[in-house]
């Protein structure tokens, strides 16, 4: 279908921006307000764009500890819901900067068309 190719792309610039941990870039890809249900089962409503670039900020943080080099992903499933919404599934799979994964994990996204843009309004970890 021809979101699935405005989806992956989407992806694309998410992976890029993850992999350059650059916290105002993934900002920008997220609608305001927006929900991340953590894989431990908490729900963070992040309110404004500063909230969302903040969680990113600290997230940075954190990949660094790990040694955080790029992540991928892969098994993209996308389901359109009309013109202006879709629901997204990934699998990610995040290396260190020697080329060893240490994280493997899928992630579903309720995206919305702001404009021309898709815009994550909600991110969901599967939980094991």
């Amino acid at each position: 279908m021809a979101v699935s190719a405005d989806i992956e792309a989407f992806f694309r610039s998410y992976a890029s921006a993850a992999e350059a941990m650059n916290a105002e870039a993934l900002a920008s890809l997220h609608h305001a307000p927006c929900l991340k249900v953590h894989g431990d089962g908490r729900v963070e409503c992040l309110l404004t764009h500063d909230m969302v670039r903040a969680f990113f900020e600290e997230l940075g943080g954190r990949y660094e500890t790990r040694d955080h080099g790029e992540s991928h992903f892969h098994d993209l499933q996308a389901t359109a819901l009309g013109s202006a919404a879709a629901l997204a599934s990934v699998t990610w799979e995040q290396f260190r900067k020697d080329g060893s994964m240490y994280r493997r994990f899928r992630r579903s996204y309720n995206l919305i068309r702001v404009g021309g843009d898709w815009k994550i309004l909600a991110a969901t970890a599967h939980r094991e």
